[in-house]
């Protein structure tokens, strides 16, 4: 099975810590993804997923994305996760960014229909809008030289009060619709059981 790596970008530093961006998503986006959307993600991920949500540090800043990737198999897809911050309130809409040389492949267009479906999209590459093709990105640039399946998501704007709002309010729906788009199925919580009468 081909192990699906989620990553919360930013996070632990050595010293120190980076939250990312913040906007009206006052804890910042590591914390967004490591405190709310995982959380939300785990009761819908189905048994033996093969999806792995790491959180455990600042990947970027560790430089170790292609390492990190290789422990869990040399056919691991890496989903790198953030949200967008503009100077412009205005500015909204996510993507799914890949290396320029590349043309979006089956699990970066299920990622931009996930954000369309829930937040809508922006920019565009290789003709598929919500695609952002990159040649700056440091572990854009890692991936493609170590030969790892990467992409990064924006899932919208912490500085647009909407996405913001989207994020904040409908984790747990963001969440679901992200394992269906990972997985194909979900695993259904348990529905509490009532209490008996006396």
């Amino acid at each position: 099975m081909v192990t699906k790596l989620v990553i919360a970008g930013h996070g632990e530093l050595l010293p120190g810590f980076d939250p990312g961006a913040i906007g009206f998503v006052k804890m910042g986006e590591h914390k967004y993804y490591e405190d709310v959307f995982f959380p939300a993600v785990r009761k819908y991920l189905p048994d033996n997923s093969g999806v792995v949500l790491f959180s455990d540090y600042n990947v970027y800043d560790e430089g170790n994305l292609v390492n990190l990737a290789r422990k869990y198999g040399k056919d691991t897809q890496v989903i790198e996760m953030h949200f967008d911050a503009s100077d412009s309130e205005s500015a909204n809409g996510g993507h799914v960014i890949i290396h320029s040389a590349y043309e979006p492949d089956a699990l970066d267009l299920k990622l931009r229909d996930w954000i369309k479906k829930h937040i809508g999209v922006r920019y565009s590459h290789k003709g598929q809008a919500g695609i952002s093709g990159r040649s700056e990105l440091r572990n854009c640039n890692l991936a493609k030289a170590g030969n790892v399946n990467y992409r990064l998501i924006e899932l919208g704007f912490g500085t647009n009060r909407k996405d913001a709002d989207i994020m904040l309010t409908t984790a747990d729906v963001l969440a679901k619709d992200f394992v269906l788009a990972l997985c194909g199925k979900i695993k259904l919580p348990a529905k509490p059981q009532p209490k008996p009468t006396t």
